[in-house]
């Protein structure tokens, strides 16, 4: 078993309706940094479908009329800038944006709950400063926004695969198509980590045109194929070979049309698109999570194994050799917490 997680419990949405209501209001006020770029789907989530929140302060460096326009449509202020935000008189806050680090750093030191969206350029120093910080402070207060561990069809496989239902996992294939994946790889390797329950040792960047990964985890091969320059559509696929079956995880298609002999069904335009769903659930989980002061989904230890990952991924770029990982031993404060079941 590797340090990141252990492969006997399922976290995360499982616990979304564990536990009873106690601590913050019973509607949280929300702020949102970067509400104009990466935060749009997170901002129109919690402003329509998740329950228990209202987003209260919005703050963007991009263009102000398009964060104007949201602010109206939520019914929110404008923050000039990320200080004067988490300064403000809020329960939580929603960071999707600009230097996310320092702006959850100044969330730490006022104990505010932060759920982060993960960006590429994530300097591997700043995410292991942050696990540091958190950990002094004695309470789990960051949440990553680690989609796919919110997507119903992932929470599925994860949950065959630590049912043992195809054997012992000899191999781990992920293929995903399509543009504006604004956090790189980082989704792809934290699913991998977390579908396997172990951090993979070694990893190998074969290609980067479209990226080619391939990643070891004991006797556990994994192979990354991620191509984010296809325009037609977001298509992603992941399957599971253990030593007495196979699991898969296909594309979703709302719609297929049979026509003139032929079948053709409809892909969802983005990473947003597809993950829209997980997106709100995500939001909801972390919701219930500041509420019960239960931790839920990826935490910023979780970040830092990713993030680790990356570097790697990063130093066999410029090696061409395979490259061994370590994210150092887990600290106790993210040691993962059994929940029942939806």
């Amino acid at each position: 078993m590797g340090a990141g997680m252990g492969t006997s419990t399922v976290v995360g949405t499982d616990a979304l309706f564990a536990g009873s209501t106690t601590g913050p209001p019973d509607v949280l006020r929300v702020g949102v940094v970067g509400a104009a770029g990466a935060g749009v789907p997170h901002l129109r989530a919690l402003a329509g479908g998740v329950p228990g929140a209202r987003v209260t302060l919005v703050q963007d460096d991009g263009d102000p009329r398009r964060l104007a326009e949201l602010a109206e449509h939520a019914g929110a202020e404008v923050a000039r800038h990320p200080d004067e935000l988490v300064a403000a008189d809020l329960d939580a806050v929603v960071v999707a944006g600009g230097d996310p680090v320092p702006v959850v750093f100044a969330c730490l030191e006022r104990g505010l709950p932060a759920f982060l969206v993960p960006s590429r350029g994530l300097d591997a120093d700043d995410v292991r400063a942050l696990v540091s910080l958190e950990e002094a402070t004695g309470r789990r207060c960051v949440q990553v926004g680690m989609v796919r561990r919110h997507d119903p069809a992932h929470l599925a496989l994860r949950r065959a695969v630590a049912d043992g239902a195809g054997g012992r996992v000899r191999l781990l294939r992920t293929t995903e198509r399509g543009a504006d994946r604004r956090a790189g790889v980082l989704p792809t390797l934290d699913a991998a980590t977390w579908l396997l329950g172990e951090v993979p040792t070694e990893v190998r960047l074969e290609s980067d045109d479209p990226w080619l990964l391939t990643l070891r985890s004991g006797s556990t091969l994994v192979r990354l194929e991620v191509d984010d320059g296809v325009r037609d559509g977001h298509d992603l696929r992941c399957e599971v070979l253990g030593a007495s079956g196979a699991l898969a995880l296909d594309a979703p298609s709302a719609v297929v049309l049979r026509r003139g002999g032929r079948t053709a069904s409809a892909q969802p335009a983005d990473a947003t698109a597809r993950f829209a769903d997980a997106t709100r659930i995500g939001l909801t989980a972390w919701v219930r999570s500041v509420r019960t002061g239960r931790p839920l989904g990826a935490s910023a230890w979780d970040l830092h194994v990713a993030v680790a990952l990356a570097a790697a991924v990063g130093a066999s770029r410029l090696s061409g050799d395979a490259v061994h990982v370590d994210p150092g031993p887990r600290p106790g404060l993210y040691d993962p917490v059994p929940h029942r079941a939806l």
